[in-house]
């Protein structure tokens, strides 16, 4: 199966620096700060992320000098999709963490996350790459059973069946999400309700 890959290039920053070439990109990130500034809840994740992340969202520094846009191009539909959260403080608050978990949603539909692709491409959540201590741990769906797993170096342990408990965990754990992993549903396939 194939792994998320975009080809990006970003608009110059300024009028005398060379003609911006393309780069190779594995995971697709967005902005913690745009997230928030974008709409809250009232808005679904997916349409919060397309706005968001770099499938045509502007970057501040080229968007004063030229006006340009990022572009992005991308390869086949990845398995398992990569968006990574790009946060503006190491040490976010309580409250900033539970904003962002809360706001992640268990099943989105990466047609409406990246332009270019079409027909609905549901995808579930399967897991979530976070910071702590200079550290990262891991929870993870376990597709036999459903549970949610956490993985801390050397140990496993369960974190609960739903993504309530999950968040529950990260927020009290102060865990800072810096990946959060979708797979794609197979045609057969049924994930969490919408």
């Amino acid at each position: 199966s194939a792994v998320f890959e975009a080809s990006l290039v970003d608009p110059p920053t300024s009028a005398l620096e060379p003609s911006p070439q393309p780069y190779q990109a594995f995971v697709l990130y967005a902005s913690v700060a745009a997230m928030r500034d974008v709409g809250g809840r009232a808005k679904p994740f997916e349409d919060v992320l397309r706005l968001v992340t770099a499938s045509g969202a502007p970057t501040s520094a080229a968007t004063a000098v030229s006006g340009e846009r990022r572009k992005m191009s991308l390869g086949p539909l990845p398995h398992v999709f990569t968006l990574g959260l790009a946060w503006d403080s190491a040490r976010p608050t309580k409250d900033a963490l539970d904003a962002v978990l809360e706001h992640i949603d268990e099943r989105i539909d990466l047609s409406k996350v990246l332009a270019g692709v079409d027909g609905s491409k549901p995808a579930v959540l399967c897991g979530i790459v976070c910071y702590h201590a200079q550290h990262y741990i891991a929870i993870v769906r376990d597709p036999a059973t459903g549970s949610w797993l956490h993985f801390d170096d050397s140990n496993v342990s369960a974190v609960g069946d739903s993504w309530v408990d999950v968040r529950f965990k990260c927020t009290t754990c102060r865990y800072q999400p810096a990946l959060i992993l979708y797979r794609q549903l197979g045609q057969d396939e049924r994930g969490p309700a919408p």
